[in-house]
This record gives C-alpha cells, sequence and structure tokens, in this order.
C-alpha cells in the first residue's frame, strides 16, 4: 500500500485526523476566528468556496504520478 493511501486509511482514525473532518472549524474557533452562527456560516461558505479547487488539483497531481511527499 502507497504511503499516500495510509495517510488516507489513518486520517479518520487518529486524532491528528480531525482537522480533515471538521475543515479546520476547531482551531478557527480557538484562534477566535469563529465566534457565532455568523461566523461559522461565513467559514463553512468559504471552505465550501476552495475545497473544489483543491481537490480538483490533488485530483490532477496524482493523475500525473506526482509524489505525494512533492505537494
Amino acid at each position: 500500500m502507497s504511503r499516500a493511501a495510509l495517510l488516507v486509511l489513518a486520517d479518520g482514525r487518529f486524532p491528528a485526523g480531525g482537522h480533515a473532518h471538521s475543515g479546520g472549524a476547531e482551531a478557527a474557533v480557538r484562534a477566535g476566528r469563529i465566534t457565532d452562527a455568523a461566523s461559522l456560516e461565513a467559514f463553512c461558505r468559504g471552505r465550501l468556496h476552495t475545497s473544489g479547487v483543491v481537490a480538483a488539483c490533488v485530483a490532477a497531481a496524482a493523475a500525473l504520478g506526482v509524489d505525494p511527499g512533492e505537494l
């Protein structure tokens, strides 16, 4: 199994993997960027706005055979 596949499998199973599932909301709360429903909505909208672009870039890199360590 490749290193990238192991990282994907491990991400949700270890405490450090929470960021991938929350999109960093916990860190934003701790940093004071999310303080109420309106700021949570803005945070989520921002994540939705960029998540497709990030996923597309990662997919393109994978299709080109880019080493995950180089990303």
